[in-house]
């Protein structure tokens, strides 16, 4: 009997149908019924509990992306968590609690020896060249299963939550490239979902003060539920002044997808700053000025990060487990997947922070 039929056989109750998000050009995601994906010797069927919409998910909806090719319809979400519905890996038997590491590496290039699957060039990603997790069921390959990209979830760890382990492991990448500790100064751009995350880890991290500067009250608003120092723009000088006495920001977060964000990142570094480029301009975007001599002379630290490993993924499972970050307050709706509509108008008019959706809850 094949896995696919064994699926079917479970006490899962899979079905010959699925409900999913579907991708199929800028401009048009909708709700359709797919076919069970089809499990290889090797592969896992993961049941997803909860998923997460993301930054990139609606950068692609609006602009498209060069590695999903015109006319090819793709389930897009790489934030999720489940549990393994049919396997025939013994990594991950049937009923695991798991979140999944969405980019998965070749294994073997250098990058991929070093664990930076993202940087492989041979990288594979959910939601982008492989079905994603806005599905009731997800495949995840046996490449992935192999490279402990199949991460066992503990049961203090709600599903909701589960579905921001992957965006919080991101910002524990960030701030490992900024080697953030205690007492550092912290300066983060853009009070969105990916900044807020960055000022609460700063926190954890023991960093103070944190200050999140963004033109949007509402989300300044929310950056001060978080413990963070947040102003509006125009008052950044006011803040660099008064909290740092003119020197400058240990650590600068670039969240904001803006070439002015990167401009005013590197004038508010302190001397040895370190400076983050978390956020990837949209294309096409006019390049920032680079004031190379600044950087020469106070000795700056310009690093770029993308993605996540598998150890953060997993450090950020225990920091979660222990009580250390709590991903709760981050979650301001909770969805249907026939609600991705109104979803959508409401994460574009900066009225919610992350929405979790539940492909089995109205399908």
């Amino acid at each position: 009997m094949s896995v696919v039929a064994d699926a079917r056989s479970s006490r899962t109750a899979i079905g010959e149908r699925m409900a999913a998000l579907v991708y199929r050009g800028p401009g048009t995601l909708r709700q359709e019924a797919l076919p069970l994906p089809h499990l290889a010797p090797g592969d896992v069927l993961v049941r997803v509990r909860a998923a997460s919409l993301c930054g990139t998910d609606l950068k692609i909806l609006a602009f498209g992306h060069p590695r999903i090719p015109e006319g090819t319809a793709r389930v897009l979400g790489h934030e999720f968590a489940g549990e393994v519905a049919a396997t025939a890996a013994a990594e991950a038997p049937e009923g695991t609690r798991v979140g999944v590491v969405p980019d998965v590496g070749c294994g073997a290039c250098p990058e991929c020896d070093a664990g930076l699957d993202a940087l492989c060039p041979r990288a594979e990603a959910f939601g982008i060249t492989m079905d994603g997790g806005l599905a009731a069921y997800v495949r995840v390959p046996a490449r992935a299963v192999a490279r402990g990209h199949l991460v066992a979830l503990p049961p203090e760890i709600a599903f909701d939550e589960a579905a921001l382990l992957e965006p919080m492991s991101c910002v524990l990448h960030a701030h490992q490239a900024t080697a953030t500790a205690r007492g550092d100064s912290v300066l983060v751009l853009g009070a969105g979902p990916m900044g807020l995350m960055h000022a609460a880890l700063a926190r954890h991290l023991g960093a103070r003060p944190i200050v999140v500067s963004d033109p949007w009250p509402e989300r300044r608003a929310r950056a001060d539920a978080l413990g963070a120092q947040a102003v509006a723009p125009e008052r950044l000088q006011d803040a660099l002044g008064t909290l740092t006495g003119g020197r400058g920001f240990d650590v600068v977060v670039v969240t904001a997808p803006r070439p002015e964000a990167v401009e005013v990142a590197l004038a508010s570094a302190a001397p040895r700053g370190r400076v983050n480029l978390f956020a990837a301009l949209p294309r096409p975007a006019a390049p920032p000025s680079f004031p190379v001599n600044r950087i020469h002379y106070r000795r700056l630290v310009v690093t770029g990060t993308t993605g996540s490993t598998v150890a953060q993924y997993r450090t950020t499972v225990e920091l979660v487990r222990q009580g250390a970050l709590d991903l709760r307050p981050f979650i301001t709706r909770r969805a249907r997947f026939d609600e991705v509509e109104t979803v959508l108008e409401r994460i574009r008019a900066r009225r919610e922070v992350k929405v979790v959706l539940r492909p089995h809850e109205g399908s």
